[in-house]
């Protein structure tokens, strides 16, 4: 054979190494698990330890873990493009009322075989086990759980059980009123549905959602009467969880619709011991019906066979009961597993654990984020004052029900 030139052998050389090089990446990516998570307020160190205990126990594979958004509504679409693209991703959260949906449309495994419903019925709070069971299968695996709740200056006032008693208590407030999420997204969803039930209302009439009732008019006037009349700012109509947390972190609400997490942000204020934390109020006084939420862990139906224990392995780590403990006393994220209510050393939980119980979920069904859309768009006008409650409720049924007819 020929001996090459100098130059022609460096040349060799050198592709040599980039092809080398790119082989080493591309295994490298080969032995990749990527976790996509959302972003958890606060210090992320104790997070990060509970990745580099995954690497430690698990040195053969590279964990690569992304953050995502956290809006509900922004991180859906962003997994869809994701999912439909075939992007790089094998494990992700998924919102509570997903499940039904990425199931029916397999961008998620089957993972029934790995947390079989025995399993999860053992071990996890029961609200949050149905939220990742769809036709008799296991679709995730709860990570935290989710409700929604009333936030209430004690130093200002007691926290009210009823309606009226909200309003009373707004209005005589020296330091402002009540805040809510208002904006056009998914929290508007939450906070309407949280006050349909507290008029009586219900979800669902058999296998069809419904959202033009009596009860729907009646709740929906009011939460647009909070903004009309001034109980609530006008800026709760663009406001989500972290502007009604600030609102209410500096001093200018007493009352405050929120998830439980802002408890633990809360702690680090000078309101430290001046706020409470209870169930939503009601028309008539009764417990009132949290909106159930929370965050399940996901596989991609993707993932090849020789990944898959590994992607199990690190469901089942960060949803293990250590894990839970770190996010509960850290983030303020309720845990999914039941054991942890009963732990002392988490005196938070056990206010929780009577809101949960009470905790109602959003409609169940493969096209929910559809529905979602929909209610959306006629809650936001109900709030701002752009439509009628009865006009709104009756376009969006209208819209419900045909989705439901080509859905069929």
């Amino acid at each position: 054979m020929a001996r090459l030139g100098r130059r022609a052998a460096l040349g060799l050389g050198a592709a040599l190494a980039l092809s080398a090089c790119r082989g080493r990446r591309r295994l490298r990516e080969e032995r990749s698990l990527v976790l996509l998570h959302q972003p958890l307020w606060g210090d992320v160190a104790p997070f990060g330890a509970l990745l580099d205990e995954f690497r430690r126990a698990h040195p053969d594979v590279r964990l690569v873990a992304r953050a995502v958004p956290s809006a509900s509504d922004v991180l859906h679409q962003y997994l869809l493009t994701t999912l439909e693209g075939g992007g790089e991703v094998d494990v992700f959260v998924a919102d509570a009322i997903w499940v039904p949906e990425f199931a029916r449309t397999g961008w998620i495994a089957d993972v029934s075989a790995e947390f079989p419903e025995r399993e999860l019925r053992r071990d996890f709070v029961g609200a949050a086990a149905d939220t990742v069971l769809f036709d008799g299968r296991t679709w995730a695996l709860p990570w935290w759980t989710d409700v929604g709740v009333l936030y209430t200056r004690t130093d200002v006032t007691d926290p009210p059980h009823t309606f009226d008693g909200l309003v009373a208590a707004a209005r005589r407030s020296r330091v402002g009123g009540y805040v809510f999420q208002g904006r056009q997204y998914e929290g508007l969803v939450c906070n309407a549905y949280e006050v349909i039930w507290g008029f009586g209302g219900a979800t669902m009439d058999g296998a069809r959602i419904v959202v033009d009732t009596k009860e729907a008019r009646e709740a929906l006037s009011f939460l647009a009467s909070l903004v009309r009349d001034g109980v609530s700012p006008r800026a709760v109509t663009s406001a989500g969880e972290e502007e009604c947390r600030r609102t209410f972190e500096s001093g200018r609400a007493a009352l405050m619709r929120n998830w439980p997490y802002a408890w633990a942000e809360l702690q680090r204020t000078p309101l430290r011991g001046r706020v409470a934390m209870t169930a939503v109020p009601s028309r008539d006084g009764s417990a009132g019906h949290g909106c159930l939420g929370g965050w399940q862990l996901a596989m991609s139906a993707r993932v090849p066979a020789w990944k898959r224990p590994f992607a199990t392995a690190l469901m089942r780590h960060l949803s293990s009961h250590a894990a839970q403990e770190t996010l509960a006393r850290v983030y303020g994220r309720p845990p999914s597993r039941r054991a942890l209510y009963e732990n002392p050393a988490l005196p938070t939980l056990a206010l929780l654990a009577p809101i949960i119980e009470h905790a109602r979920p959003r409609p169940v069904s493969p096209w929910y984020p559809r529905v979602s859309d929909v209610l959306q768009g006629e809650l936001s006008a109900i709030v701002s004052g752009i439509r009628a409650p009865h006009e709104a409720l009756s376009r969006a049924q209208r819209q419900i029900d045909r989705l439901a007819g080509e859905s069929a």
